[in-house]
């Protein structure tokens, strides 16, 4: 059975992967199409399928998380941000790409006024180290 690829409304197929989350056991055939939602056309599909993968404890690549972090989208850049903070295995991580984005933002931390960037500093120093 083929749910997810079948929805052509990438919003639906967002919705539906929120929705997969209240599932008590997922089998291993949603587990395959979450596998395929991270490489979604839509960003938000591919982050959530990414971060619902690593809450059931399955192999994901952390980079379809990371490479969002790099968007122009400051919106977008926070919720990468914060799905990639709660998939760091015990709060850290070791992914390079990631830790050099905290390092950008820790040398030039966003002002009061860039919620988006500030939130997601806010989210990587929990895994790479303090605001300070």
């Amino acid at each position: 059975m083929k749910t997810f690829p079948l929805i052509s409304n990438g919003l639906i197929r967002y919705w539906a992967v929120i929705a997969a989350r209240s599932i008590k056991q997922i089998d291993t055939e949603v587990i395959e199409e979450l596998q395929l939602l991270t490489k979604d056309a839509f960003p938000t599909v591919q982050i959530e399928a990414a971060a619902l993968l690593a809450s059931l404890n399955q192999e994901v690549n952390m980079d379809v998380v990371v490479r969002h972090m790099q968007s122009d989208q400051p919106a977008l850049v926070l919720y990468a941000s914060r799905a990639f903070q709660t998939m760091a295995v015990d709060g850290k991580s070791s992914n390079l790409e990631a830790k050099a984005i905290y390092e950008k933002l820790k040398s030039n931390p966003p002002s009061g006024s860039d919620f988006y960037l500030l939130y997601s500093f806010w989210a990587l120093s929990g895994v790479f180290g303090s605001v300070n």
